[in-house]
């Protein structure tokens, strides 16, 4: 009880030395909206299952995730060079190049939609899928089209991180967006509406608009007030560092969507029903990490860029033995108490138990890790964050591959929970060698 104690306060410490109070007041107000989102997310989550049924909820689940699978590619690695690239920007006045950078990414949303949406009615219209099946044709040219929202939502979200506003960040990307899907949801049942996972899509999509439209809206007047002087384009030079961090999402988003499709198209919509809500679950885990890393995010790129090392390693170190306190707190809770919140979800869901059980381990053991791949990410060696996870998709495709056959939900919670231990391990080594900075929770702050 005294290290945890020591711990909380040496995090509390090694936030508040670096940008005062503020900082401290951003992380918890950011970390409230992330906490905020999530929930919305499985309130949203837990109605549509309760709604749809496992196996109307499993075509639901398997459409958001090739949805997030093909937001990943679209977004094309912007999002993260967005937040480097505006803080950096601001910093140093250079608001010619982050006026081109704005154009560019206005120019590239545009051409995304242009091109999508027909070449996902062609496919639909002459079908030339070999999946989904021709039920799902349609549902499938849905959620291409919702790639444009999605991907949309992320970059505005992004640039908003950027400028140290992690708040608004968090409002749009997710906290708007869920909001809607809920009260949407929520309106299909009390009107109703017959239980379908292409409607309840509809409804997603539905919300994933409006979020973008209002956000959009909100970014326009803030960005009103700012220099635009002429723009400065190093176009060529963004792609070089956006393409590593666009695999890097990719894979990112395959290790945490791969198994949901290979259950789904392994065994039954069912199983990746109950697994896509365990899964969700399971996320909760990382929750504090990733609203820690919504502020840090700009102030790890600009003090990479002062090269000031001892101020980045004591705000690494201390936040990660803080983080550790209710990671900690929400692996008990998890894994003894699974099965009961599972089956408060609906009839069949808390089979799902030992497959979140194992995923909370593994989402634990991330979080001591700390915050590899922001570290990476912001001080430009992000082709080493692409190659670690790298390995861990391919080693997590092959183990899915193996696992679900032989165990179903255990399987695929085996597979993917030791492949993201395995390639924050590798990140950890990167961040040692390359920044000669100890991101775990084992190193000395000082």
């Amino acid at each position: 009880m005294a290290n945890v104690t020591q711990a909380l306060g040496d995090g509390l410490a090694s936030l508040r030395s670096l940008r005062g109070h503020h900082l401290a007041r951003r992380t918890a107000g950011a970390g409230g909206l992330r906490i905020a989102r999530t929930g919305l997310t499985f309130a949203a989550a837990f109605l549509a299952a309760r709604w749809l049924g496992p196996a109307e909820y499993g075509r639901y689940a398997v459409a958001l995730s090739v949805l997030s699978l093909l937001a990943m590619f679209g977004a094309l690695g912007l999002p993260q060079l967005l937040t480097r690239s505006v803080a950096v920007y601001e910093q140093r006045d250079a608001w010619g190049l982050r006026t081109g950078l704005a154009r560019r990414t206005l120019q590239y949303v545009a051409l995304l939609a242009i091109v999508l949406v027909p070449v996902a009615a062609i496919a639909t219209l002459g079908g030339f899928l070999p999946w989904p099946p021709p039920r799902d044709s349609w549902l499938f040219f849905a959620t291409a089209c919702l790639v444009v929202p999605v991907v949309a939502l992320r970059l505005m979200g992004a640039w908003l991180i950027g400028r140290e506003q992690a708040m608004a960040g968090e409002l749009a990307d997710g906290v708007l967006r869920y909001l809607g899907v809920l009260l949407l949801i929520a309106g299909a049942i009390v009107l109703g509406i017959p239980a379908d996972g292409f409607v309840a899509l509809l409804l997603h999509g539905v919300a994933l608009c409006t979020a973008a439209v209002l956000v959009a809206l909100y970014l326009f007047r803030q960005e009103r007030t700012l220099p635009h002087p002429v723009p400065r384009f190093e176009t060529p030079r963004w792609l070089l560092a956006a393409l590593p961090m666009m695999w890097t999402a990719g894979l990112t988003v395959v290790l945490r969507n791969t198994d949901i499709v290979m259950l789904g198209a392994m065994a039954d919509t069912s199983a990746a029903g109950i697994y896509h809500v365990a899964t969700r679950m399971a996320e909760l885990m990382a929750l504090p990490l990733g609203a820690a890393e919504a502020v840090l995010a700009p102030i790890v790129a600009r003090l990479w860029v002062s090269r000031d090392r001892s101020r980045l390693q004591a705000l690494v170190v201390r936040a990660a033995r803080l983080l550790m306190v209710p990671a900690g707190l929400g692996f008990l809770v998890f894994a003894f108490a699974g099965d009961a919140l599972l089956g408060i979800v609906g009839a069949g869901f808390a089979a799902g138990w030992l497959a979140l059980t194992i995923l909370v381990g593994a989402n634990l053991a991330r979080v001591a890790c700390g915050s590899t791949a922001l570290l990476l990410n912001m001080s430009g060696f992000e082709r080493d964050t692409m190659w670690a996870v790298f390995f861990g998709t391919v080693a997590n495709v092959a183990l899915n591959f193996v696992l679900i056959p032989l165990y179903g939900l255990e399987g695929a919670a085996i597979a993917t929970g030791g492949t993201m231990v395995m390639w924050n391990l590798l990140l950890a080594r990167a961040v040692i060698r390359r920044l000669t900075i100890n991101p775990t929770i084992f190193a000395n702050p000082a």
